[in-house]
């Protein structure tokens, strides 16, 4: 009795998709804070998977099959959620993504983004569980 409850800010959440092209490199896009994971915002109103689909094909003109979920990631201080699938290159202008293999990456990167392509690279099956 007497509790209250404290109004909670807003969770803004993120799909991400660490896509293979099938010869090992991986897909990135160019952001303010260097290349990253193509993807973005999304809402709950539509599944995590079909946001991914959705964003991919609209800002960067490729379809994609989606797999498992690699990741997902916490940052509490800006109240931000983002899920990482790994994903694979169907069809598309594969120009409109900078491919990279492992080592090679382009600089700069930006923050996190080889945390969460390493996790989903070495992914086992389980999914990865990080706040950052």
């Amino acid at each position: 009795m007497g509790e209250s409850l404290v109004e909670q800010p807003d969770v803004v959440t993120e799909v991400y998709a660490v896509v293979s092209n099938g010869g090992g490199a991986v897909g990135l896009a160019r952001g303010p804070e260097g290349h990253q994971l193509p993807g973005g915002r999304f809402f709950l109103s539509e599944s995590a998977e079909a946001a991914l689909m959705r964003i991919m094909k609209e800002a960067y003109d490729v379809d994609i099959g989606v797999g498992s979920l690699a990741g997902l990631y916490q940052r509490p201080q800006s109240s931000r959620l983002a899920l990482v699938f790994r994903a694979e290159l169907l069809a598309g202008d594969a120009a409109s993504l900078t491919w990279a293999k492992p080592g090679e990456w382009p600089t700069p990167m930006a923050p996190g983004a080889l945390l969460r392509i390493n996790d989903a690279m070495r992914f086992d099956g389980k999914t990865s569980l990080r706040l950052q």
